[in-house]
């Protein structure tokens, strides 16, 4: 039986998240998700992660057919329309009006076996090769053929030939409405004639005017319906009864694909322009233990999507360990594309997550229990910061497990350099203990040189220049520059330009 698109049949489900993680804002995934999410209902596919293979699996599966633009189309039309069937079930239809949430039902059960059949008789087979889109075309038969709609099917069809036969007038005299049989029918061209009169052009100056619109008086609607229910009481009774056994004519799980397919399209709308323009996208192969990771020709995924607005694209960067590797430590020049390069991993552990495609060419990851980060940013000075930053670090390192991604960034510094290497290395050792995997961005090079575990990884100058960035970050022995210098030229900061501006 089908039941999610975002879950097996029978697979545990993990408690929703209904807000952001923490590590949101740190990683660039509020820009990717704000994104993605605009037609979305409800975020919290986005802010759950999974654990379970199968279920990551299940939704890999699902984003490969609907990749396929047309099929995509198709579905997101049946979505829609099932999304708009029930929001006008549940518009302003109370049991104060019990006429009027009858005739809707009727009219939304016509509507809704309509779609469904239509969907099917247009549908492109042979299309579709996941199981949870497989399941649900399967669902949606058997729903159609069951014993149940099939009977509801006969009645509303019945049920519509005999209203349709019901002949009436309906009668305006001053504030009172009356209605009648056809034979009534001769009093309405007199009655309206007489109730414009009084917008005759001689009362307005010339011109000519036209009623305020409005929604339509629901109390008017079901009133009409209870006199017309006292003059057919047999087929009203019936209409009466069909709502009773047919309320709950939509399927579950129908109407659950309608409000979580938007997860996948909202996310393949969000990211195709980029795939367009050259960016790859995979869906990773998962790891069940520690064999290492890989990723290659990944990118920030929210830089990506700022620099399309401008027509640009993102330096693509690889990244692997292997065997007892656990630890990159990230070192090279200011501005070089270090903290790009640690958003990168995350997004890519955390998308992965998910079920979607993640940015690059192939990847191999094992998803991440939790992922923990902790970027630097501006605070008090000297021993109050420091104290604040190692505060933060030690409840960090107290949710870290063996199966946990850490991601530091730039911290220590305000602390010295040398304690800021000693307090490093400290932490490097708690972490290879852990045996967690961790992206540690720093400028302190010596860390890079802190046992089998760690992995020196170095943000590199475009060769033949003195320190022109390429953005491009490989395995590399930290060589200790930060090209303080060619930042100081390029802003005018360097010690002749200030003296020379001082001395003007």
């Amino acid at each position: 039986m089908f039941e999610s698109i975002l879950f097996p049949a029978g697979a545990p489900q993990p408690a929703r998240v209904q807000s952001p993680p923490e590590f949101f804002d740190d990683l660039g995934l509020s820009r990717i998700i704000a994104r993605a999410g605009r037609g979305c209902e409800e975020l919290w596919p986005f802010y759950t992660p999974l654990s379970d293979p199968a279920v990551i699996r299940y939704r890999q599966e699902v984003g490969r057919d609907l990749e396929d633009a047309a099929l995509r189309y198709r579905f997101a039309g049946l979505a829609q329309q099932l999304r708009a069937l029930s929001r006008q079930l549940s518009a302003h239809r109370t049991e104060d009006f019990p006429w009027v949430r009858c005739s809707d039902l009727l009219s939304a059960a016509g509507q809704y076996l309509e779609q469904l059949r239509a969907f099917l008789e247009d549908f492109p087979y042979g299309s579709v090769h996941s199981e949870g889109l497989e399941s649900f075309l399967l669902h949606i038969r058997q729903h159609l053929n069951s014993a149940r709609t099939v009977q509801m099917s006969m009645e509303l069809s019945k049920l519509e030939r005999e209203l349709c036969g019901v002949d009436y007038c309906i009668l305006l005299d001053g504030n009172t409405l009356r209605v009648g049989g056809p034979g009534k029918s001769q009093e309405i061209d007199g009655l309206v004639e007489s109730l414009f009169d009084r917008f005759g052009q001689e009362n307005f100056g010339g011109g000519t005017c036209q009623a305020p619109g409005g929604e339509q008086d629901v109390r008017n609607e079901d009133a009409v319906l209870s006199l017309l229910a006292r003059e057919h009481p047999e087929t009203f009774r019936r209409l009466a009864d069909f709502g009773r056994r047919y309320g709950d004519f939509a399927d579950p799980g129908i109407l659950a694909f309608a409000r979580e397919l938007p997860f996948y399209l909202g996310y393949l709308d969000a990211t195709d322009g980029i795939a367009r323009a050259g960016g790859s996208f995979c869906y990773p192969a998962l790891l069940d233990g520690w064999d290492g990771c890989r990723g290659e020709d990944g990118f920030d995924l929210a830089l990506a999507m700022r620099l399309q607005e401008a027509g640009g694209k993102p330096v693509e960067n690889s990244f692997a360990l292997h065997g007892r590797e656990r630890i990159l430590v990230v070192t090279g020049p200011n501005q070089g594309g270090k903290t790009t390069y640690a958003r990168m991993l995350g997004q890519i552990f955390y998308l992965a997550s998910l079920g979607v495609r993640v940015p690059g060419r192939a990847a191999a990851l094992r998803i991440p229990d939790r992922i923990c980060t902790h970027f630097g940013k501006a605070g008090p000075d000297g021993a109050d910061g420091l104290r604040q930053e190692l505060t933060r670090l030690r409840g960090l390192l107290e949710q870290t497990t063996q199966g946990s991604l850490v991601i530091l960034n730039e911290i220590f510094a305000s602390a010295s350099h040398g304690d800021g290497v000693y307090l490093g290395e400290k932490l490097m050792e708690r972490l290879t203990d852990t045996g967690c995997m961790a992206v540690f961005v720093t400028f302190l090079y010596e860390l890079a040189d802190c046992g089998p575990a760690v992995v020196s990884v170095m943000s590199e100058i475009r060769p033949g220049t003195a320190a022109e960035r390429s953005y491009h970050i490989a395995r590399h022995a930290p060589n200790g520059c930060a090209y303080a210098l060619s930042l100081a030229e390029k802003l005018g900061l360097t010690r002749e330009k200030i003296t020379g501006r001082l001395e003007q």
